[in-house]
């Protein structure tokens, strides 16, 4: 998960949607993900495509396109500061654990078979 990208595209009808994003892009990045983009929009005329009007739905294209132009080009995420550190944090909760088992659980083992601990 730490080369993966992710973008979040989220609409509501009227009231933002911005606390809704965070909390999507908190969950991506304790997963290891550290390229994580929002982007939202609030569809206060109506709730179907049909229903808006032309000068909201080119603001839509336009901003969709634009976060669409940046991931054109593959790139492989990178392992930002933010996601090395919870990473450092989980491994050490896990090495603990790991002192005081007998034999290790199936999430202690998956992370001596992947070589973190």
């Amino acid at each position: 998960m730490f080369t993966k990208r992710a973008v979040i595209l989220m609409n509501s009808i009227g009231a933002s949607n911005r606390e809704a994003q965070k909390d999507i892009a908190t969950s991506l990045q304790w997963l290891g993900i550290s390229d994580v983009r929002c982007l939202g929009f609030g569809l206060i005329e109506g709730v179907n495509w049909k229903e808006l009007s032309d000068k909201r739905k080119n603001k839509i294209n336009r901003k969709v396109i634009n976060l669409a132009e940046k991931y054109v080009s593959f790139k492989p995420g990178h392992m930002g500061l933010k996601v090395r550190v919870l990473f450092n944090i989980c491994k050490m909760i896990h090495k603990g654990l790991l002192k005081k088992e007998e034999t290790p659980s199936a999430d202690n083992q998956h992370w001596i078979d992947n070589g973190w601990i």
